[in-house]
């Protein structure tokens, strides 16, 4: 008679089984955490790319509204206006509409502004007892602001000047004594139909760097630094130069090379270099160029760090000097 054998029941698991087990669980958590890792570093990158670009548009944005204005003064021309205040960046012939500051080898450029709004106010009738010191009476309704550079014109001269008296929508008499003017007196008196007054601005667009961050900064009027948008790094300016009166650039030049040509300017050539909030998105360091197709500006540079930078170029045109 046979004799029936139980096999014992396995109680526990080998050394062998462990190591297996083990082996696994860590290339199961690795992969997940690999995954998890790459997930994340692309978000970061896409998430950084999004914000690049929306920083790149902008920022080109805000200059161009203002250098599309540029050299506008209304129906008069500049060489007939007269600066009656003490701040010399609203001398239009002396200081011109555009002009810019080139910046040291790599260093970013800075660009100035100048022009009238198109928002007009009409004069009304005034008092023609005293062409100096007779007050601007002007429409109800208007949007002129107290201690704010505006340009009175008929259209054949214009004054500019600096309103002094508290002003609001409803006021109709705006005075031009005191503060920063150089005197009350105006060159003639501004009578209507024709007569408007022009609320002024000029506008200085910079790179500077506020706690290690750089970003585009505009100051308007003498203000405060005002910064429009972060992590721009970089910007370089050509000055396109119409040397024979067509209306269209011969030629693109600096700052420097163009200093006494700037009446001569109908379009600005501006590369900004926008860079990722974040660091270390790249493997290795990034290289980019600006104007890399001219010859005036061999701006090639490596970065010193592992964020993504993108080269935004646009040659705007000057509409006022087009015609």
């Amino acid at each position: 008679m046979k004799t029936l054998h139980t096999r014992k029941k396995q109680k526990g698991l080998s050394l062998i089984e462990l190591m297996i087990a083990a082996a696994l669980g860590i290339f199961i958590i690795g992969s997940v955490m690999a995954l998890f890792i790459n997930s994340k570093q692309s978000y970061r990158v896409q998430e950084n790319l999004s914000r690049l670009q929306e920083n790149g548009r902008f920022a080109m944005k805000f200059i161009s509204q203002d250098l599309r204005m540029a050299d506008y003064w209304g129906c008069v021309n500049p060489i007939n206006i007269t600066n009656r205040t003490n701040i010399a960046d609203f001398d239009v012939i002396a200081s011109g509409a555009i002009s810019g500051n080139q910046g040291a080898t790599k260093a970013p450029d800075s660009i100035t502004i100048r022009g009238a709004s198109f928002a007009a106010t009409d004069v009304t009738a005034s008092n023609p007892a005293n062409a100096t010191t007779t007050a601007i009476n002007v429409v109800a309704g208007h949007v002129l602001q107290r201690l704010q550079f505006a340009l009175v014109s008929d259209c054949s001269e214009g004054d500019i000047f600096q309103i002094t008296n508290n002003i609001a929508m409803a006021t109709t008499t705006i005075s031009h004594a005191g503060q920063d003017n150089a005197s009350n007196d105006l060159s003639k008196l501004y009578q209507p139909p024709i007569a408007k007054v022009y609320p002024l601005r000029y506008a200085t667009y910079s790179i500077k760097t506020t706690d290690g961050r750089p970003g585009l900064y505009r100051t308007v009027n003498n203000g405060a630094d005002q910064e429009l948008v972060e992590d721009i790094e970089d910007m370089q300016i050509l000055y396109g130069v119409d040397s024979d009166g067509d209306g269209f650039a011969n030629y693109y030049k600096t700052a420097l090379a163009a200093a006494g040509e700037m009446n001569d300017v109908v379009s600005v050539r501006i590369s900004l270099v926008v860079r990722t909030q974040d660091d270390n998105l790249t493997s290795a360091k990034m290289t980019h160029s600006i104007f890399d197709n001219d010859p005036h500006i061999p701006t090639t540079s490596t970065a010193g760090d592992n964020r993504i930078r993108q080269v935004f170029t646009s040659t705007i045109a000057i509409r006022n000097r087009m015609e």
